[in-house]
């Protein structure tokens, strides 16, 4: 089955994964479900519905994600959980990776360099 998400979660694009998640998830009417802030209806008719809407956000999350991560949310069955956990694992991360990059990013001086050309091919090595 082809998953239905253009950006799928690897362990190097956690920021532009959730971006596009986000707005997956809005255009499916699912992101407050996905966030926790709509709860479970108290009527039994509307409460299957929004099982039903719950289980299609974290489907939704599982599928944007690569299989060698996927067992970080494996025994989470909610999308709000799911999420969470995604962002515990991945966010800090890539958090730090790129305050490690800014930081090897700021020790560069291009006045170093024999030409502006050396100084951008290091800059994208990093």
């Amino acid at each position: 089955m082809e998953s239905p998400c253009q950006v799928t979660l690897d362990s190097t694009n956690y920021f532009q994964w959730w971006s596009y998640i986000v707005d997956l998830l809005r255009s499916k009417g699912l992101y407050r479900i996905a966030t926790g802030q709509e709860t479970k209806p108290k009527d039994e008719d509307k409460a299957a519905k929004w099982e039903n809407r719950q289980d299609q956000a974290r489907g939704l999350i599982g599928m944007s994600i690569s299989p060698d991560l996927r067992f970080h949310i494996a025994e989470h069955d909610t999308p709000d959980e799911a999420l969470k956990q995604i962002t515990k694992v991945s966010g800090i991360k890539n958090e730090l990776r790129a305050h490690q990059l800014e930081n090897e990013l700021l020790t560069l001086d291009p006045n170093y360099f024999s030409c502006i050309e050396y100084f951008f091919f290091q800059v994208q090595d990093l």
